[in-house]
């Protein structure tokens, strides 16, 4: 469930009535009768299960394969500065993908600063920058 409501960038709020829509639709099933499902417990799963899959295969790829990179600096509301890290890659039937790759707090908006704090996360992910990294425009 909680795989279905990432997909389709549904509400976490959604959790709990999902788990009440699937009790109806499938009355005689236990499986549906011991099924439960909070937002609470759908967000775990979705951060702390899919999303490092996801952030540990995206890593794989990104290793093997050439990607573009988007940037963005900003403050949040709470002006704290941030980095967000951007990938775009192409897959073997020509499908262009953007994925958010990481978001790296900063104190120095400067261009050297960004592009020092670039090079530390991939050379800590073992993401070769030199040979990978195409010009995205």
């Amino acid at each position: 469930m909680a795989c279905f409501i990432a997909e389709h960038n549904l509400s976490l709020n959604v959790a709990s009535h999902l788990t009440k829509l699937i009790r109806a639709v499938c009355p005689d099933s236990k499986v549906a009768e011991e099924l439960s499902m909070s937002r609470t417990k759908a967000r775990a799963i979705i951060v702390n299960v899919i999303g490092e899959t996801a952030q540990k295969n995206l890593i794989e790829n990104l290793r093997e394969n050439n990607f573009s990179l988007l940037v963005d600096e900003s403050p949040d509301k709470s002006t704290i500065k941030h980095l967000a890290l951007i990938v775009r890659t192409v897959d073997d039937n020509f499908q262009v993908e953007d994925r958010f790759l990481t978001l790296i707090p900063i104190e120095d908006g400067t261009a050297t600063a960004l592009h020092g704090k670039i090079i530390e996360y991939f050379s800590e992910k073992n993401i070769s920058y030199k040979t990978n990294v195409r010009l995205c425009i």
